[in-house]
Protein backbone atom coordinates (compact mmCIF):
# COMPACT_ATOMS: atom_id res chain seq x y z
CA UNK A 1 0.00 0.00 0.00
CA UNK A 2 1.30 3.43 -0.89
CA UNK A 3 1.97 5.97 1.86
CA UNK A 4 -1.16 8.15 2.01
CA UNK A 5 0.05 11.28 3.75
CA UNK A 6 0.25 14.97 2.97
CA UNK A 7 3.04 16.17 0.73
CA UNK A 8 6.06 17.57 2.52
CA UNK A 9 5.26 21.02 1.14
CA UNK A 10 1.65 20.85 2.38
CA UNK A 11 0.69 23.56 4.86
CA UNK A 12 1.57 22.66 8.43
CA UNK A 13 -1.37 22.41 10.85
CA UNK A 14 -2.02 25.51 12.91
CA UNK A 15 -3.27 25.59 16.48
CA UNK A 16 -6.73 24.91 15.10
CA UNK A 17 -6.23 22.83 11.93
CA UNK A 18 -8.85 22.40 9.29
CA UNK A 19 -10.68 19.11 9.04
CA UNK A 20 -11.66 17.86 5.60
CA UNK A 21 -14.67 15.55 5.53
CA UNK A 22 -15.27 13.84 2.21
CA UNK A 23 -17.54 11.14 0.92
CA UNK A 24 -16.50 8.90 -1.96
CA UNK A 25 -18.45 6.38 -4.00
CA UNK A 26 -16.27 3.55 -5.21
CA UNK A 27 -17.37 1.17 -7.94
CA UNK A 28 -15.52 -2.13 -7.89
CA UNK A 29 -15.91 -5.34 -9.84
CA UNK A 30 -18.02 -7.80 -7.82
CA UNK A 31 -15.17 -10.33 -7.78
CA UNK A 32 -12.89 -7.69 -6.17
CA UNK A 33 -15.42 -6.45 -3.64
CA UNK A 34 -14.11 -8.36 -0.62
CA UNK A 35 -10.51 -7.37 -1.30
CA UNK A 36 -11.55 -3.73 -1.74
CA UNK A 37 -13.54 -3.73 1.53
CA UNK A 38 -10.58 -5.27 3.35
CA UNK A 39 -8.28 -2.59 1.92
CA UNK A 40 -10.67 0.22 2.93
CA UNK A 41 -11.08 -1.17 6.45
CA UNK A 42 -7.29 -0.98 6.84
CA UNK A 43 -7.22 2.80 6.36
CA UNK A 44 -7.51 4.46 9.80
CA UNK A 45 -9.19 7.69 8.61
CA UNK A 46 -11.70 5.89 6.39
CA UNK A 47 -15.15 4.60 7.41
CA UNK A 48 -17.16 2.31 5.17
CA UNK A 49 -20.80 3.42 5.46
CA UNK A 50 -22.64 1.63 2.68
CA UNK A 51 -22.12 -1.49 0.68
CA UNK A 52 -25.67 -1.99 -0.51
CA UNK A 53 -25.18 -2.82 -4.15
CA UNK A 54 -23.02 -5.51 -5.70
CA UNK A 55 -20.37 -3.05 -6.78
CA UNK A 56 -20.80 0.38 -5.10
CA UNK A 57 -19.16 1.23 -1.79
CA UNK A 58 -19.60 4.52 0.08
CA UNK A 59 -16.84 5.75 2.36
CA UNK A 60 -16.31 8.84 4.48
CA UNK A 61 -12.84 10.16 5.23
CA UNK A 62 -11.81 12.77 7.81
CA UNK A 63 -8.33 14.24 7.40
CA UNK A 64 -6.39 17.46 7.99
CA UNK A 65 -5.26 18.01 4.39
CA UNK A 66 -7.10 17.79 1.08
CA UNK A 67 -3.98 16.23 -0.45
CA UNK A 68 -4.62 13.08 1.61
CA UNK A 69 -8.03 12.75 -0.07
CA UNK A 70 -6.46 13.30 -3.49
CA UNK A 71 -3.76 10.68 -2.79
CA UNK A 72 -6.35 8.18 -1.58
CA UNK A 73 -8.44 8.71 -4.72
CA UNK A 74 -5.36 8.24 -6.91
CA UNK A 75 -4.39 5.06 -5.09
CA UNK A 76 -7.92 3.65 -5.30
CA UNK A 77 -8.16 4.45 -9.01
CA UNK A 78 -4.88 2.58 -9.58
CA UNK A 79 -6.03 -0.59 -7.77
CA UNK A 80 -6.96 -3.58 -9.85
CA UNK A 81 -10.69 -4.25 -9.80
CA UNK A 82 -11.76 -0.70 -9.00
CA UNK A 83 -13.68 0.78 -11.90
CA UNK A 84 -14.13 4.35 -10.62
CA UNK A 85 -13.83 6.58 -7.58
CA UNK A 86 -16.14 9.60 -7.33
CA UNK A 87 -15.99 12.46 -4.84
CA UNK A 88 -19.61 13.22 -3.92
CA UNK A 89 -19.15 15.50 -0.89
CA UNK A 90 -16.36 17.62 0.54
CA UNK A 91 -16.62 19.95 3.54
CA UNK A 92 -13.86 21.88 5.28
CA UNK A 93 -14.21 23.30 8.77
CA UNK A 94 -11.89 24.17 11.61
CA UNK A 95 -11.31 21.46 14.18
CA UNK A 96 -12.27 24.00 16.83
CA UNK A 97 -15.75 24.62 15.38
CA UNK A 98 -16.38 20.91 14.87
CA UNK A 99 -15.63 20.26 18.55
CA UNK A 100 -18.04 22.90 19.89
CA UNK A 101 -21.40 21.83 21.29
CA UNK A 102 -24.47 22.83 19.33
CA UNK A 103 -27.20 24.78 21.07
CA UNK A 104 -30.66 23.32 20.74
Amino acid sequence: MMNISPREDAPKPSVSPDIHIASLVIFARPDCRGETIEFLNGIPFCTLYAEESRAALVIVVEVEHQQVINSLMDELNARSGILSVNLVYHHVDSAHSLNQEMNS
